[in-house]
């Protein structure tokens, strides 16, 4: 097995821990599991598409769903998932993440074209995707139905679209709508520690 070890200086570590939710050991361990991941296909210190779906575990070779969160993450649009916008990303997905940041980040996983509003179009085209993802059968007019309803429902303007605000709105009275932008990264990191701190004790990683 590979020993476990964070490649990272105190000073970068103090940096990104001072960017995100995590504290310094946090992001020692998520470091150690960035590289994981990021050796899976390459040794290359960066997570591409591939690398991504399978540490997600998603089974559908060709999914929209992994490709929008995936662009998330990318945010340089490189097609590679640098240890920077991983972090920032788990950040948000995290237990410590923020409303207002979950937020954010669920209604950019919808905005495919990044024009700031939601169309009738993207809403079904997700939803579709997050029924094949999960093997369930719903006949397209039900989707179209459902997709249907919640346009007539949050578009409290009536322009056919749904805005961010509009969007904001929906989510604070139905805080249960961010489950999907909430991963227990938190049983990662525990995953990791009692290695590392062990590790410490020796001198041999970055933990105190």
């Amino acid at each position: 097995a590979t020993p476990l070890s964070c490649k990272l200086s105190d000073a970068e570590v103090a940096e990104f821990a001072s960017s995100s939710n995590f504290t310094v050991d946090e992001v020692v361990a998520l470091h150690v599991h960035y590289d994981l991941i990021s050796s899976a296909v390459r040794d290359d210190r960066l997570i591409d598409r591939s690398e991504f779906q399978t540490a997600l575990g998603f089974t559908v070779k060709e999914s929209l769903y992994v490709d929008r969160i995936f662009q998330l993450f990318d945010s340089d649009n490189d097609n590679f998932i640098s240890f920077s916008e991983f972090l920032q990303s788990v950040s948000v997905l995290s237990s410590k993440g923020s409303t207002a940041e979950k937020t954010k980040f669920s209604f950019d996983l919808l905005d495919f074209d990044r024009d700031g509003k939601l169309s009738t179009q993207e809403l079904l085209s997700m939803l579709e995707a997050c029924i094949q993802e999960n093997s369930i059968n719903i006949p397209p007019e039900c989707l179209a139905t459902i997709v249907a309803k919640t346009m007539e429902d949050v578009d409290l303007d009536k322009d056919g679209f749904i805005s961010f605000d509009e969007y904001r709105v929906m989510t604070e009275a139905n805080l249960q709508m961010l489950n999907h932008v909430t991963f227990n990264i938190s049983a990662i990191i525990a995953e990791y520690m009692p290695t590392l701190r062990a590790m410490a004790a020796s001198g041999r990683t970055a933990l105190t």
